[in-house]
């Protein structure tokens, strides 16, 4: 196998370990039981799905959440969402897992 192929699987291999190892770590702060939806009241026009997610959730770093938004973990207004920069506005329903989170004006 040529160097470069392995540098380019080894490189797969250690972002699919790390996007588990974030997965598991936010699983962990996750509460095992159905939460009831949270308001987010809004400071501005908008806050990006990354920035919503480490508000939320003390404890939960920006990186993890990151991870969760690529891993395909959220959902805004119904819909898979991958994109960490996408902008929430008043009246967008964001779940990730059992929880969900209405966004409103502030």
């Amino acid at each position: 196998m040529p160097a470069t192929t392995r540098l380019t699987t080894s490189f797969a291999s250690f972002i699919e370990d790390h996007l588990r190892w974030h997965a598991a770590a936010f699983a962990r702060l996750t509460p095992p039981t159905r939460m009831e939806p949270i308001d987010f009241p809004l400071r501005g026009e908008h806050i990006t799905l990354d920035g919503a997610a480490e508000g939320q959730r003390p404890g939960l770093e920006r990186r993890c959440a990151k991870a969760l938004i690529a891993g395909g973990g959220v959902r805004v207004n119904g819909e898979p969402e991958k994109r960490r920069g996408r902008k929430l506005r008043a009246g967008d329903v964001v779940a990730v897992g059992d929880g969900v989170v209405h966004v409103r004006s502030g």
